[in-house]
């Protein structure tokens, strides 16, 4: 393996760690200039693929410092870019992406407080998702806006169906996160056996 192609490979994991878990206060400086610049070489170089993936950490860079409209600008470009990717690319790697950049860009519209938006953006990712893990996300997000709507019926629905997926597909983990969604809500709505399930959830 050529020792310049195997020293980038080892700096674009270094610094999407960096992104995901920054450590010292320049972390995330240190990798918005890194991914700045291998965003501009590939679109120099016509590489719509490495572009997106620049991108998408620079959207995240700046959705973690509060900057969401940068955010949401950076997600928008990088949909755009999808879509110059030519026929027989590997549309798995294409599909994930575009439910990362649209649940991202829902989060963009619900920190903005624009729910319709937001909400407008989760159904479009639901049309699109075909991994259960980013329809159960996508739909938590879904039920996260309607509660922030007082449209409580509505986010106890989808909190009802994720708890009783996760109970089927023996997810220990996300059936307590769900069950803790789910009896929280309860209490909001003064609904019976809403403490049983917070204590449940906390074993």
């Amino acid at each position: 393996m050529d020792a310049s192609y195997s020293q980038q490979t080892d700096s674009l994991i270094y610094y999407s760690k960096i992104v995901s878990n920054p450590v010292q206060k320049n972390d995330l400086a240190r990798a918005y200039r890194f991914f700045t610049h291998k965003k501009n070489k590939s679109s120099r170089d016509h590489i719509p693929t490495e572009e997106v993936y620049a991108n998408q950490h620079l959207a995240d860079i700046q959705y973690n410092l509060g900057y969401y409209r940068e955010s949401e600008r950076l997600n928008l470009e990088s949909l755009k870019l999808l879509d110059q990717i030519p026929p027989g690319a590997d549309e798995l790697w294409i599909n994930n992406t575009k439910i990362k950049i649209l649940n991202d860009l829902g989060k963009n519209h619900a920190n903005k407080k624009d729910f319709k938006e937001a909400l407008k953006i989760y159904d479009k990712a639901l049309k699109t998702a075909t991994r259960q893990s980013d329809i159960q996300a996508i739909l938590n997000n879904k039920a996260y806006i309607f509660e922030k709507q007082n449209l409580w019926q509505k986010a106890l629905d989808i909190y009802r169906t994720l708890y009783h997926n996760s109970i089927k597909q023996n997810d220990s983990s996300k059936t307590a996160r769900y069950l803790d969604n789910l009896s929280f809500l309860k209490s909001q709505m003064s609904l019976p056996d809403a403490e049983e399930g917070l204590l449940q959830a906390l074993q």
